[in-house]
């Protein structure tokens, strides 16, 4: 056989075969996740997607809609997050199955990194026809070191696992049209509602790009004219089957903190963050429970996707580059730029037009890095592996691959000078580690050259096979630990501390607050084992754990909140860490944690309850309510601070004798009576918000802001029934719009029932 002849046998590696190579890999990776012995546990998988995953079963078997969570930020809208995945059809794996939720979520996130890999695979080969350079990008595109990084996080591993099946799903809906397009739509749909923002924006301004180049490559004027309007559609459809998640999002964006903040961007990139792709461990802190964190970064742990990867990505530049090659490359440098945010200066000269600034977190940029390196390594590897010779490089492929190869040398050595030293850096185990990644990327070129030479299918074949052993194995070693795991027990072992608290701080009964001077101990960097560091966040009430098991704090780990909150903090302790036990009485907080031992929590006697009745109302604007509350000149038993517009709305005039009975607090709802002998105020310590509305006595009245931001209701004289409830209007809007959407679509379907259900035979073959 000669050198340039085909060593790929698709049999071997075809999508029933790759399904279960990607499956193998995957036992191997993980295999205590796998059979469910261990459960994932770092950093926001722990503090944010396990309670959040709690929260959202514990509402579904008892039948409700969880579209408020009054446990955590005094009250704030669940659903609307968009990042609690509420939505999510995929949730139902933690949801029905009756495991423990830690198990039942690795599970969750295991299979979305199988999907991206599988995706990714049938996106190559879509494209080029070829089974093995598919088969290699599916492997590097799962196994990256953001793509295992975001294990972490459900919403976003989910939105990573979809990303290049909408991809591909979209070029072939907008060559195809007919079913192609609606299956797009729906595809597109079911990102849209795993709740990554930014993750969701990259996947379609690539699938734009995709489906451009192939309407341009494809090179009729009417078939362009033709696609356009097509993705248009998608679009729209995808937008309307999504407005039950998108509007009440919207709606909270625009009353959060997030807006009130500005423009305020933390972990960009370090400027020579790109040396990380080449050294995964230098410059950065080492802990001894194998955990190492970048410079300056905390969103991720790894910047890696393979030194055979890579240099297959510099292979295909090497070579008559096709309008998919030179569009792939200035996106990964023009992602790598904005990746440092300000520093990089082509964030700031775009944020002047578009609202970059949106995405706090610029690294996030990275996304179509690691998305885009897999599909450029597929085709150096079409490149290397191909019969004809046309996709040869013109001056011989031994000439081009050693261009690439001193090319990325000179990287790589460029990247070991000017690579800094990290804190807590251990420069041995750094040492250790490139010289491993040399290691296989000396096997990995010695793999193909074989290949090459190779003297029949089979044995081309089984190196072959090696070959993504290699790659595989090279990414999963590249940090000592970058998806840890523990024992699902450790999850599942009773917070006995905060059970025996009494009153239990629950939705209507107390809450916890946890002292500012003890926040840094609780978040700090560690080098505990990982169970450990579970446990004490449970025993400390770490943000979202307490709300897992039902118990209610003023603190929180979620991405939008009212700006209510940042006013809580300033309130509740001065400068020398005292509490303002006024206000602490107000927010019914019953214990708060010891600054000194962990796990230790002091009640607070004085505490009221979550609703009171009978205070005389005092009109003040903000800024006067804000001194007053700061300075406790106010007695909170028998005043309530509202706005000076209230004050021809109330009857009430003086401090009445009030009595409340009968508080319950359910879903979205909470009803008491109160019994006056006169006309009062009765107030709810819960966050303000304008979805809320109330009745008194079967007569609908007005909630007021009260205490800077809580919850009033005038009530008449005598005993009265009264009822709040959370109507989210722009959910019910966006129900509506998305039930109409889908009959359209239903109707669609049936109408073009004689298209082709898939593109796959329409001929959208391009490399």
């Amino acid at each position: 056989m000669s050198e340039h002849s085909t060593a790929e046998t698709p049999a071997w590696f075809s999508p029933r075969a790759f399904a279960a190579w990607l499956a193998l890999l995957l036992l191997l990776s993980y295999p205590d996740v796998f059979f469910g012995f261990g459960s994932f546990v770092l950093r926001d998988f722990a503090v944010f997607g396990y309670p959040l995953a709690e929260y959202h079963k514990a509402s579904f078997w008892r039948g409700e809609f969880p579209l408020w969570n009054p446990l955590v930020y005094c009250g704030v809208p669940h659903l609307a997050q968009w990042n609690t995945l509420t939505l999510y059809p995929g949730t139902l794996i933690y949801l029905l199955l009756p495991l423990p939720v830690s198990v039942s979520l690795s599970w969750f996130c295991l299979l979305h990194l199988y999907s991206a890999g599988l995706g990714m695979y049938f996106l190559v080969r879509q494209g080029s026809g070829r089974d093995f350079p598919a088969a290699l990008a599916g492997v590097a595109f799962a196994f990256s070191g953001l793509v295992q990084n975001c294990l972490m996080w459900p919403n976003n591993i989910a939105a990573l696992g979809l990303m290049p099946w909408v991809v591909l799903a979209v070029m072939l809906g907008c060559a195809a049209g007919g079913r192609s397009l609606l299956l797009a739509a729906l595809v597109g749909t079911l990102q849209m509602l795993a709740g990554a923002p930014e993750i969701i924006f990259v996947t379609w301004v690539l699938a734009t790009g995709v489906a451009g180049a192939s309407a341009f490559i494809d090179g009729r004027w009417s078939r362009i004219f033709c696609r356009a309007p097509r993705l248009v559609g998608i679009v729209a459809l995808v937008t309307g089957l999504a407005s039950v998640q998108l509007l009440p999002f919207f709606d909270l964006v625009r009353h959060s903190v997030r807006i009130t903040h500005g423009h305020e961007t933390i972990w960009s990139a370090h400027p020579v963050f790109w040396t990380n792709m080449f050294l995964p461990m230098a410059g950065g802190q080492h802990f001894a429970n194998g955990v190492v964190y970048l410079n300056g970064q905390d969103w991720i742990h790894s910047y890696y996707s393979g030194l055979p990867v890579l240099c297959l990505a510099l292979l295909s530049l090497g070579t008559r580059r096709s309008l998919y090659v030179r569009g792939a490359m200035l996106g990964v440098l023009g992602a790598m730029l904005l990746a440092t945010g300000p520093e990089g200066h082509l964030f700031t000269w775009i944020d002047r037009v578009l609202p970059l600034d949106a995405i706090r977190f610029p690294v996030k940029f990275l996304v179509p890095v690691f998305f885009l390196l897999p599909l450029l390594a597929a085709k150096g590897a079409a490149i290397l592996f191909t019969e004809s010779g046309e996709s040869s490089p013109p001056c011989g492929w031994r000439r081009t691959s050693l261009r690439c190869l001193w090319v990325f040398l000179s990287l790589f050595a460029i990247s070991t000078v000017m690579i800094g030293t990290g804190v807590n850096e251990d420069a041995s185990a750094t040492g250790w580690n490139a010289f491993a990644r040399l290691l296989w990327l000396a096997v990995s070129i010695v793999l193909v050259l074989q290949i090459r030479r190779a003297g029949g299918r089979k044995v081309a074949a089984w190196l072959q096979i090696g070959f993504l052993v290699v790659v595989w194995w090279d990414l999963k070693t590249h940090l000592p630990v970058l998806a840890p795991r523990i024992p699902p027990q450790i999850y599942e072992v009773e917070n006995e501390i905060l059970t025996d608290l009494a009153p239990r701080p629950t939705a209507g009964a107390g809450r916890l607050f946890r002292l500012p001077e003890t926040e840094m101990r609780n978040t700090a960097f560690t080098d505990e084992d990982f169970d450990m560091v579970v446990l004490r966040r449970r025993a400390e009430a770490e943000p979202m754990f307490p709300s897992a098991k039902g118990f209610a704090m003023v603190e929180g780990f979620l991405a939008l909140w009212f700006p209510l909150y940042d006013g809580l903090r300033t309130l509740l302790t001065d400068k020398d860490g005292k509490v303002n036990e006024e206000f602490a009485d107000f927010l019914a907080i019953t214990h708060t944690n010891s600054p000194v031992e962990i796990g230790s929590w002091s009640p607070r006697p004085g505490a009221h309850a979550w609703v009171t009745a009978g205070m005389a109302p005092k009109y003040l604007d903000t800024r006067e309510a804000y001194q007053r509350i700061a300075n406790g000149w106010w007695d909170a038993e028998k005043e309530v601070f509202l706005g000076r517009t209230w004050q021809s709305k109330v009857a009430a005039t003086n401090y009445c004798e009030a009595k409340v009975g009968n508080v319950r607090f359910e879903n979205g709802r909470v009803r008491f009576e109160v019994e006056s002998d006169r006309p009062t105020v009765a107030v709810v310590a819960q966050a303000y918000h304008h979805w809320w509305t109330a009745t008194a006595g079967g007569t609908a009245v007005e909630i007021m802001p009260a205490n800077l931001g809580f919850q009033a209701v005038p009530v008449p004289a005598g005993r009265v029934e009264v009822e709040l409830r959370y109507v989210d209007r722009w959910f019910q809007t966006g129900a509506a719009l998305s039930l109409v959407t889908l009959v359209l679509w239903c109707a669609l379907w049936f109408r073009w029932c004689g298209s082709r259900a898939s593109g796959l035979q329409s001929g959208v073959h391009s490399s």
